[in-house]
């Protein structure tokens, strides 16, 4: 994954970075504004806080039941959703 600076991003730099190790991958429509963006960031949160309830505390029971591969996969996920949030950051 990469890693994202803050002080890297021009404010016409509108690149997400996030999910592509070699480069920019997406970027940010022009029409997007702060609030969407607050909207997005808001929504992804809730989603991670959600799907890392499912691995602590008695869903880690559960959890532990999955396959290695699975298991591996869900905790990526929740990785690229907070590189997700960390990348949104710098465009707020």
């Amino acid at each position: 994954m990469a890693e994202s600076n803050s002080t890297q991003h021009q404010s016409n730099d509108r690149t997400i970075n996030f999910a592509a190790p070699a480069g920019p991958f997406y970027r940010l429509h022009d029409d997007v504004t702060i609030a969407d963006i607050h909207d997005q960031l808001g929504a992804r949160i809730a989603q991670l806080h959600a799907m890392l309830c499912m691995v602590t505390g008695e869903g880690i029971e559960s959890f532990s039941s999955w396959s290695t591969e699975v298991q591996g996969d869900y905790l990526w996920t929740c990785s690229m959703m907070a590189a997700e949030c960390k990348e949104l950051m710098n465009h707020v």
